[in-house]
């Protein structure tokens, strides 16, 4: 017989901008037509992956969750990547794919630590272990989630600090990381450690008000009971926590507390009793069609028949055991179809993503290539103009200067040749000068008597006077 503990596990993301609001697919579809690619699109293509997942549509909800993924990207908007990443992971729980599941979270979680988020940080540690615990890796389950517990332990803290109100929505939190680490422990087989938690669980969710929480830390309580044959307590609890379900007509907490009651009583061979609680569990079962369920009910009912040796019912409920394993078998068969397509589409998406990013890298590359040739391209044209317009003015100057050079030389020119006629003209004044002066002194030597002449009359003179 198995026992039903059920698991409070938080790992969707909702950001701030979008908890409050109850658009489902249609309203979110016709919102993303008209959107702008910004973060506002990145919003609600979260909130549509999230109300995907939650219709069971997942290969609908991986394919909005990476389509948010990759705008975030493009935006390089870090709380749509670590969001988007966690929707992600969500959906490959759901799917059983564990490794790519933890992988989202793992890198979601880096993100977060990055931004300094405490609250997401907390959430995706919660996540961790939950993969953990379903890959029976429990020593590190375990490690998360105490990490998930600690940081929710210092959020209150922080609050108390700064006197503001204990967020409620924490503490509730701080609640669920005790039941998780219940159930841990309990698949530990470490039962006093796992009744702690469970005890820790109920004190959070009464502090916050979370009657869900509290009906299902009930259950847990009342299977570490069972497990420890202590059947008075386990029966306590389950009927406390079926009280509480009924309260708020969880029909699937019901059918589980039905289903556990019927164990006890049939630990302590009251089979009347534990008939009874089979046939209500497989009432609720039918009414909301949880195959699970159906299938404990007739396990249920058809030991009971056996033990109180009503063997042809005992045959009927295991015909009809039959006939729910086939049809479970054929589910099971026909998901795993469909979980295959979904991981063919998933993996072909994510390929066509990494070419994408692949082909952006390159883009990149090449834009920076043309740049860098443009600007060599557009630096050696200015370059060239400069020295274009250098060597042109200094043509220009060297033509002023060639044009003044010229004209000194041309002046210079000039005044040589006024230089010159007037040297001729001094030359040919002097010439007349000379002339007129050796004419003069022809004339005057013609008039004159000649040296000869004064010798011989000097010389005749003396001999006179001798």
């Amino acid at each position: 017989m198995r026992k039903f503990i059920l698991v409070s596990f938080i790992c969707f993301f909702i950001l701030p901008d979008l908890y409050s609001q109850t658009s489902k697919t249609d309203s979110l579809l016709q919102l993303l037509s008209t959107d702008k690619p910004d973060t506002a699109k990145v919003f609600h293509l979260i909130k549509l992956c999230w109300e995907y997942k939650k219709l069971g549509e997942n290969d609908k909800g991986l394919a909005r969750g990476f389509e948010a993924l990759e705008l975030s990207e493009k935006l390089y908007y870090k709380k749509g990547i670590a969001a988007a990443l966690k929707n992600i992971g969500n959906i490959y729980h759901n799917q059983g794919a564990y490794d790519k599941a933890l992988q989202k979270f793992i890198n979601s979680l880096k993100i977060e630590q990055e931004l300094g988020d405490k609250y997401e940080m907390a959430t995706s540690y919660n996540n961790i272990g939950v993969i953990y615990m379903m890959m029976e890796n429990y020593p590190q389950s375990i490690e998360n989630h105490s990490s998930a517990l600690k940081i929710r332990k210092e959020i209150i803290e922080d609050s108390k600090k700064k006197g503001k109100e204990q967020p409620m929505a924490v503490i509730r939190d701080i609640g669920a990381s005790y039941h998780n680490l219940g159930i841990v422990y309990w698949k530990q087989q470490n039962y006093d450690k796992a009744i702690e938690q469970f005890y820790s669980s109920m004190e959070m969710r009464k502090e916050s008000g979370d009657k869900e929480g509290i009906a299902y830390s009930y259950i847990g309580i009342g299977v570490i009971y069972e497990e420890q044959n202590k059947l008075n307590e386990a029966l306590e609890s389950y009927f406390a926590s079926l009280k509480i379900c009924r309260e708020l007509n969880d029909k699937v907490g019901i059918g589980s507390c039905y289903t556990n009651i019927g164990n006890v009583f049939q630990k302590k061979k009251q089979y009347d009793k534990s008939l009874e609680y089979a046939k209500l569990t497989l009432s609720v079962a039918k009414e909301i069609d949880y195959k699970d369920l159906i299938r404990e009910a007739y396990v249920n009912l058809s030991e009971v028949s056996k033990l109180t040796n009503n063997y042809e019912k005992a045959y009927e409920y295991q015909v009809l055991l039959s006939e729910i394993k086939d049809t479970l078998y054929n589910e099971t068969k026909s998901k795993q179809l469909a979980e295959v397509q979904t991981k063919y589409e998933t993996e072909k998406k994510e390929q066509e993503i990494a070419l994408l990013n692949k082909d952006k890298e390159l883009q990149k590359t090449d834009l920076q290539k043309q740049r860098i040739i443009t600007y060599t391209v557009v630096g050696g044209l200015l370059l060239m103009a400069l020295v274009s317009v250098v060597i042109f003015r200094s043509l220009k100057t060297t033509q002023r200067q060639k044009k003044v050079i010229e004209k000194v030389r041309d002046e210079i020119a000039l005044k040589n040749k006024i230089v010159e006629e007037q040297k001729l003209q001094v030359e040919e004044h002097q010439k007349e000068i000379i002339d007129s002066i050796t004419y003069a002194r022809r004339i005057q030597q013609s008039q004159l008597p000649t040296e000869q002449y004064i010798d011989r009359t000097l010389k005749r003179l003396n001999k006179t006077i001798i």
